[in-house]
């Protein structure tokens, strides 16, 4: 399965400024939805008006979810600049809510998503622009990666994202599921509007703003969706600082797998997730089984980490970041545990705290 999808990325066209020189008049429109980042959307909002694009080309909103400090006296501080700053009534809330309402209002045909703590590249609008003047797509997905940090912890976030960058590129290319980040995604103003009901109302989530969009998207046609491989489209966040904050993050993305409307992504998810346990089940079970099992769990942990490891290396080596693979096999243990977590907490009605609220 790895090697299925390491092919797929090896075999993928790197698209830069340089390869995909047409020029592009298409506007966009600019969605980031905000609760509570004072400390970080200033940086946010400038690495965007940065953007080596038309200045008339593009328009920045930002959606206030109910925050409760600081962040929308933050955003009308560039309203000089043409930031527009919109609020959830109190009847709305949630990035879905945020991100419907700003599309709604928006001027221009392109929507582009991204989140309060991720930094844009200067390129990002210049490239995206030429990618969809040049294939007939209806949305686009973009890397996220993770800002650089040398502590192992961030380094084991680095590890798990990369590999799942290149899954959603192997997902989309090969038309078996369709994954993609919020952080970092454009989609047609028109074709969200007509699939919004699906994508959006029929579920009672308040998150899951991206995997519902795309897989509606491509439930109608697969071929109008593209991954971008692209270095010049990274965006970069941040990692979760601690192991609670990056525990429930996971139990909120883990908890949304079932309401998902394409099930093809259960191709890579059940497998992966029963190796894991199996491997994890030997180890456990070799004290009182004897030799032999320990010996098929060291096996299975051999294979599957060696075949990890190329499959992250390739990936990280792409975008710069070769080094985050360096202590792979110290993270490997790390990563397998997450993956079991994951998969039993995607079997169960869990609820978390996040930001003040429970979803």
């Amino acid at each position: 399965m790895l090697l299925g999808i390491l092919t797929s990325w090896q075999s993928s066209e790197e698209i830069t400024a340089e390869n995909s020189p047409t020029i592009s008049n298409i506007e966009f429109s600019i969605i980031v939805a905000a609760r509570n980042e004072a400390s970080c959307i200033k940086a946010c909002i400038h690495s965007i008006l940065a953007c080596d694009y038309p200045k008339d080309q593009y328009e920045v909103i930002i959606v206030d979810d109910h925050s409760t400090d600081s962040t929308a006296e933050m955003v009308q501080s560039f309203a000089g600049d043409g930031v527009r700053l919109l609020r959830l009534d109190d009847q709305s809330y949630g990035k879905k809510a945020a991100i419907a309402k700003a599309v709604n209002l928006a001027q221009h045909g392109w929507i582009v998503t991204t989140d309060a703590d991720c930094i844009v590249r200067t390129t990002w609008l210049e490239v995206l622009s030429q990618v969809i003047a040049k294939r007939k797509l209806d949305f686009v997905a973009m890397p996220v990666m993770f800002e650089e940090n040398d502590s192992f912890f961030h380094r084991f976030q680095s590890c798990d994202l990369l590999g799942t960058m290149g899954a959603t590129l192997h997902g989309i290319k090969s038309q078996q599921y369709h994954m993609a980040n919020g952080a970092n995604m454009a989609f047609k103003k028109s074709v969200f509007l007509r699939l919004k009901k699906a994508a959006y109302d029929q579920n009672h989530l308040a998150s899951g703003d991206d995997m519902f969009l795309i897989q509606n998207i491509a439930l109608e046609n697969p071929r109008s969706v593209g991954f971008i491989k692209s270095k010049e489209l990274v965006v970069t966040t941040q990692a979760e600082s601690t192991v609670s904050g990056f525990i429930t993050q996971r139990i909120r993305w883990a908890s949304k797998s079932s309401a998902y409307p394409q099930k093809g992504i259960y191709s890579v998810l059940v497998p992966t997730f029963l190796i894991n346990c199996s491997i994890l089940l030997n180890l456990i079970l070799a004290p009182c089984t004897g030799f032999l099992t320990l010996f098929i769990a060291l096996f299975q942990m051999l294979c599957k980490w060696a075949v990890d490891y190329l499959y992250l290396y390739q990936i990280a080596d792409f975008f710069g970041r070769a080094r985050d693979t360096k202590w792979y096999i110290f993270l490997a243990p790390l990563h397998m545990l997450h993956i079991v977590f994951s998969g039993f907490v995607a079997l169960l009605p869990f609820k978390v705290d996040w930001k003040g609220r429970r979803v």
